[in-house]
C-alpha cells in the first residue's frame, strides 16, 4: 500500500511538473529549456526511485519499469496539456510557475541540502553542488546564445 501511495504521489508531482514545462515554454523558450532541464534532472532518479520502492515492495522487474517508466508519461502528458488548452491567461500561467518555482525550491531546501549536509559522502554534497552549477550554466548558455542569434 505505501508503494502504491509513493507512485500515486510521484505521478500527481510529475504531471503537474509537466505542466509547468508546458507553461514555461509558452512564456519564452529560454524559461521552457531551464525548466525542463530542471524537471528531468530530478525526474530520472525519481523514476529510479519508484522502481525501487516497487522491487523493495515484493513487486517484480516488469512492474518496477512500468512504476519508473509512469513518471515520464505522466511529464509529458502535464506537458501536452498547456499546448492543448489553448491561450492561457498570464495569471494562471504565472500561478503554475510560481507553484513550481516553489516546489523546487522547497525540495531543494527541504531535502536535497540536509542530505548533503547528513550524509557521510562527500558525493552527494558534490551532487547537490553540481546540480546547482549546471543549472546555471545552463542560464547562462541559453542568455549568450539568444543574445548572439539576436544581436
Amino acid at each position: 500500500a505505501a508503494g502504491l501511495a509513493a507512485l500515486v504521489a510521484f505521478n500527481v508531482h510529475d504531471f503537474l511538473d509537466g505542466v509547468a514545462i508546458g507553461a514555461s515554454i509558452l512564456t519564452s523558450t529560454e524559461l521552457g529549456v531551464l525548466v525542463f532541464i530542471a524537471v528531468v534532472l530530478h525526474e530520472v532518479p525519481a523514476g529510479v526511485l519508484v522502481g525501487e520502492l516497487a522491487l523493495a515492495s515484493g513487486k517484480g522487474r516488469k512492474t518496477a519499469l512500468v512504476a519508473g517508466a509512469s513518471i515520464g508519461a505522466t511529464t509529458l502528458l502535464g506537458i501536452v496539456i498547456p499546448f492543448a488548452v489553448g491561450e492561457i491567461s498570464s495569471f494562471l500561467r504565472d500561478a503554475i510557475l510560481a507553484l513550481a518555482t516553489g516546489t523546487f525550491l522547497y525540495v531543494g531546501a527541504t531535502i536535497l541540502i540536509p542530505l548533503s549536509e547528513a550524509s557521510r559522502s562527500r558525493w552527494v554534497t558534490l551532487s547537490v553542488v553540481f546540480g546547482f552549477g549546471l543549472f546555471a550554466l545552463t542560464a547562462w548558455l541559453i542568455e549568450v546564445s539568444l543574445e548572439t542569434h539576436a544581436g
